[in-house]
């Protein structure tokens, strides 16, 4: 019994023992983690320390920036006593604003930008290439996205008259070519292309297109000798959205169509648009399925008011000899003249008549894409991209003007050379009625527009086995 309670009390001792290490360990864990909390705080409040007092530097220099460094580069911006601009010093001063808070960079930025745009109201050649020059790098460093605000600045600066507007327009341009030499993204230019719109206007229609036609004048300017509207239009169409903005910059030969009775708009009109095609052929937003679509919007817009013209045409035709015949032969030929006359300046008004243009431009981008474009695939899904521009290009035959009938006949002589084309036979059939009229107006065989004929003839002979021309064709 006695080593029993011996036992006993060892046992109890011995769990005495383990509760008092078990909480001896409790007890040097709760101290740890109060270590642990104590040291967790002194950090934090060590970095919140920390942070104030980076923040009291940050804010000590901002405001060392804002009172003394900024406007020390501002006051030595321009060359005291000259007008020539510091490049280094508007390279630092942009660099220095764009680290800046934004309200501070909308009030700064266009002060830099107005008194480099100031020098360009110089007299001086050298002054106003050296202000180009400086904002061109300036342009580059800020990027395209700044375009539309030195368009801004330039249009507050350079007053729309004189000899100011043909800087604007040939400043605006080179400012242009420069972003788009140095590689633009799709879509990085098109807020400024409202802006640059109503220039590129002034520079080929206005005034200031006038003035440039003035010899006396333009000796005086190196910007009145050299008209830079259409080149800057040629990198406008390659830098754009294609399928958001393409009609926004056709807008301006649109409204512009009305005046092309006059050779000279006429003209101008042609170049612009010719410059667009070569742009849209470079413009990497083009894709294969949104080109198609838009050529297939366009060509039957433009189609459809053509006939109309055309239809009218005919009807006044129609009725001003059925007045002459009344009158007498004399009063009929009067009539006619008269009529005709009237016809085409009615149809000016609106530019119908004019509408050809953009049906050959359509035709222009078509054939490039053609050759080396984005429809210049023939896997299935272009194939069913260009099937439904076969009836668009068979009406274009029926156009009065040489140059839509040319480009129509090239463009079916590539499409027809692809036999997997569903709608190939019905406008093959469509195609010989239009070739069998075409080659009974030209003067003879070796005429350019006969060529064309001929080749598309040969390519629907060869390669459209379901074509098979009547006996009078």
């Amino acid at each position: 019994a006695g080593d029993g309670q011996q036992r006993q009390q060892q046992q109890q001792q011995k769990e005495n023992n383990q509760q008092q290490q078990q909480q001896q360990e409790e007890d040097d864990e709760d101290l740890e983690q109060d270590a642990e909390a104590e040291q967790e705080a002194t950090a934090a409040a060590a970095a919140l320390k920390a942070s104030q007092g980076a923040a009291d530097v940050a804010g000590a220099a901002q405001k060392l920036l804002l009172t003394k460094v900024l406007p020390a580069l501002q006051s030595q911006l321009v060359v005291d006593g000259q007008e020539v601009a510091r490049a280094p010093v508007a390279l630092a001063l942009i660099k220095l604003i764009k680290l800046l808070p934004a309200d501070v960079e909308r009030i700064a930025l266009p002060r830099c930008l107005t008194s480099i745009a100031g020098l360009l109201r110089s007299r001086l050649h050298s002054s106003r290439d050296a202000a180009r020059d400086v904002l061109g790098d300036i342009a580059l460093e800020l990027g395209p996205e700044y375009m539309p605000t030195i368009i801004n600045v330039l249009r507050a600066v350079l007053p729309d008259k004189g000899f100011t507007a043909h800087v604007l327009g040939y400043t605006a341009a080179g400012l242009l070519e420069a972003h788009v030499k140095a590689g633009v993204e799709p879509g990085q230019l098109d807020d400024a292309l409202e802006l640059l719109l109503p220039t590129l206007e002034g520079d080929l229609f206005g005034q200031v297109a006038e003035a440039k036609e003035v010899s006396a004048f333009a000796g005086k300017y190196k910007e009145a000798k050299r008209c830079r509207a259409y080149e800057a239009y040629q990198h406008l169409a390659a830098a754009v959205t294609f399928e958001t903005h393409m009609d926004k910059l056709l807008s301006l030969v649109r409204e512009k169509l009305p005046a092309a009775t006059s050779p000279t708009v006429r003209s101008k009109l042609e170049q612009l648009l010719t410059a667009a095609a070569r742009g849209v052929g470079a413009n990497p937003s083009v894709t294969s399925e949104g080109l198609a679509h838009w050529l297939g919007t366009q060509l039957e817009s433009c189609l459809r008011v053509e006939e109309a013209a055309r239809i009218k045409a005919k009807a006044s035709v129609g009725a001003t000899m059925a007045v002459g015949k009344t009158r007498g032969s004399g009063a009929a030929g009067d009539a006619d003249s008269s009529a005709a006359a009237a016809d085409g300046h009615a149809a000016g008004n609106d530019g119908a008549a004019h509408r050809y243009l953009l049906t050959h431009f359509c035709l222009t981008v078509l054939n490039g894409s053609l050759k080396r474009g984005v429809l210049a695939g023939r896997d299935p899904g272009s194939l069913a991209l260009l099937d439904p521009l076969l009836p668009l290009l068979v009406r274009c035959l029926d156009s009065r003007h040489m140059g839509t009938v040319q480009a129509a006949l090239k463009a079916l002589t590539v499409l027809v050379g692809v036999q997997q084309l569903p709608g190939l036979p019905a406008a093959a059939a469509g195609a010989g009625k239009a070739l069998s009229s075409l080659l009974r107006k030209v003067p003879d065989a070796g005429h350019p527009l006969a060529q064309d004929c001929f080749k598309l003839l040969g390519a629907m002979l060869r390669d459209c086995p379901s074509y098979h021309p009547p006996t009078p064709q």
